[in-house]
């Protein structure tokens, strides 16, 4: 499986001086700290448990607006404006990735419950915690092809995974972020 992940420079570096990128628990936002926790138990039962001292997954990009190519970098917003960032193109065994709705999780980034439906959606009625992160599992479905949820032809997925490799590596190109 081919994915995309845009990482900084000092990423890279590391990436190519200890042979493997992790993500730094340190350099996670806490605001969304309980949906990172909540995709990474995901990942530790769909994918297998993260390596020692690992506990958040590395980014990456399957398909962007529906379409299975990499990330266009003349666009905005993928880091600081003058940032030095890097686009890696990376092969991994889809064994060890986990594929998500990119719209849909900020629904879990924000805590928020995922709706089927608008008229759901529209309810007002409480609804625990439990029933939120039991709603989340929707980001992971990939089928869903409606106005609410989003059409296929647009649909941006993300993929995660716990570390990539330097053999993984296949292609490299430098940036400066928009």
């Amino acid at each position: 499986m081919i994915l995309w992940t845009i990482q900084s420079i000092g990423a890279y570096d590391f990436l190519m001086s200890n042979g493997y990128l992790r993500t730094l628990e340190s350099l996670s936002d806490d605001y969304f700290l309980d949906a990172y926790e909540w995709i990474s138990k995901i990942m530790t039962q769909k994918i297998g448990p993260p390596p020692e001292k690992v506990k958040y997954p590395i980014w990456c990009w399957y398909q962007i607006r529906g379409i299975k190519k990499r990330p266009d970098m003349r666009i905005k917003g993928y880091s600081n404006k003058g940032d030095k960032i890097v686009l890696l193109t990376v092969e991994v065994d889809e064994k060890d990735v986990l594929l998500s709705d990119f719209m849909t999780w900020h629904i879990a980034l924000n805590n928020q419950y995922m709706a089927d439906d608008e008229e759901e959606d529209n309810e007002k009625s409480f609804r625990s915690p439990d029933e939120i992160k039991n709603s989340w599992l929707k980001v992971f479905n990939l089928d869903y092809d409606d106005e609410y949820h989003g059409f296929m032809k647009n649909k941006s997925i993300q993929a995660t995974m716990w570390e990539i490799k330097i053999e993984q590596i296949k292609k490299v190109e430098f940036f400066i972020a928009r």
